[in-house]
């Protein structure tokens, strides 16, 4: 189904995203409070509220993936200084039991030098935390790129 340009604007009136819950070695077994999921096998370690993956849940487009519909209405969905088509905010909720692994994200340039179409910046802002737990930024003092590499 392709959309045209003159869709009414009743098309993209608000609607839900069904979220999108993924597997990681990292995660939980149980997601309550915050969904009622439990895991059927694997833990799960994050809930996509949005991405290309996920699904509309409502509105006339229910049931097709935020990625389709970023790519055919880009204008419709994020306004018409949007530059390139795809879901511009990846939104989720991570449920980690155990440590994280590292993780190095590109800035825009390093991400278009691999055909990406920008780079990654995150915010964290933490729901519910065990006693203890600690989230690590940056390196530790004194250490050195010679001795990274």
């Amino acid at each position: 189904m392709t959309i045209s340009k003159q869709s009414a604007l009743s098309e993209w009136a608000p609607f839900r995203v069904t979220p999108r819950f993924v597997e990681r070695v990292w995660g939980s077994n149980d997601l309550r409070p915050w969904y009622d999921q439990v895991a059927n096998g694997n833990p799960i370690g994050e809930a996509w509220l949005t991405g290309d993956d996920c699904e509309m849940a409502t509105g006339p487009h229910a049931g097709r993936k935020l990625g389709e519909l970023f790519t055919e209405a880009p204008q419709a969905l994020l306004g018409s200084g949007v530059h390139d088509a795809g879901s511009p905010l990846l939104l989720k909720v991570i449920f980690a039991r155990e440590k994280l692994s590292v993780q190095v994200h590109p800035d825009d340039a390093m991400a278009q030098k691999y055909g990406q179409p920008r780079g990654k910046t995150e915010c964290w802002y933490a729901l519910a935390a065990d006693p203890g737990a600690k989230v690590a930024c940056g390196i530790k003092p004194g250490v050195s790129l010679q001795k990274i590499e």
